[in-house]
């Protein structure tokens, strides 16, 4: 992924530019996608690989009491690679 204000390469999970500061998907001075600079700041698709420059991605955070009885019973009924996310959530 790159950077849409600065064009460096980010990662998918960059919250902050290390180069520019700004947030991912803040500006459209550059496609996320390809890296190809945008010259008008209204293009609504990259004209080099056609991805939609008003695509965001969204993330969340869901507060969950990892040791509240139904959330017990809840795991026993997953499937092996769901147990593995909520595992994987309960680190977190």
């Amino acid at each position: 992924m790159y950077c849409s204000n600065c064009g460096v390469v980010i990662a998918n999970t960059t919250e902050i530019c290390p180069k520019c500061g700004v947030k991912p998907f803040r500006t459209k001075a550059y496609c996320y996608s390809c890296g190809e600079k945008n010259y008008n700041k209204y293009q609504i698709e990259c004209k080099s690989c056609g991805t939609d420059l008003n695509e965001r991605t969204v993330s969340a955070s869901i507060g969950v009491d990892m040791n509240a009885s139904w959330f017990s019973a809840l795991q026993l009924s997953l499937p092996p690679g769901l147990k593995q996310l909520m595992v994987k959530l309960k680190r977190e």
